[in-house]
């Protein structure tokens, strides 16, 4: 049981990954020089983010710590909903 919730947890942490990756692209789309460089930092971040937690999680099921990465697999999500409130907050 624990490990279907984990494995869960891992795809919605890529799932969230994948839609912050896509906001923050569409963000882009007319950015100014200064504004892309910032753009290309939370790129890198939400992806770095999102797939070392998966990797973690992954791992952490193959060694049978379920309950661990399922924790761990959401990690991304929390990064990323934060992200999401100060891109808003602070409109970047």
């Amino acid at each position: 049981m624990t490990t279907a919730l984990a494995v869960l947890s891992i795809l919605a942490g890529l799932l969230a990954t994948l839609i912050m990756l896509v906001l923050i692209m569409a963000g882009g789309a007319n950015a100014k020089p200064d504004d892309a460089r910032i753009l290309k930092i939370a790129l890198l971040s939400v992806l770095l983010v999102g797939l070392v937690g998966a990797l973690v999680a992954g791992v952490l099921i193959f060694r049978g710590r379920s309950g661990l990465a399922a924790i761990i697999g959401l990690i991304p999500v929390g990064f990323d909903l934060a992200l999401f409130i100060v891109a808003l907050v602070t409109k970047f």
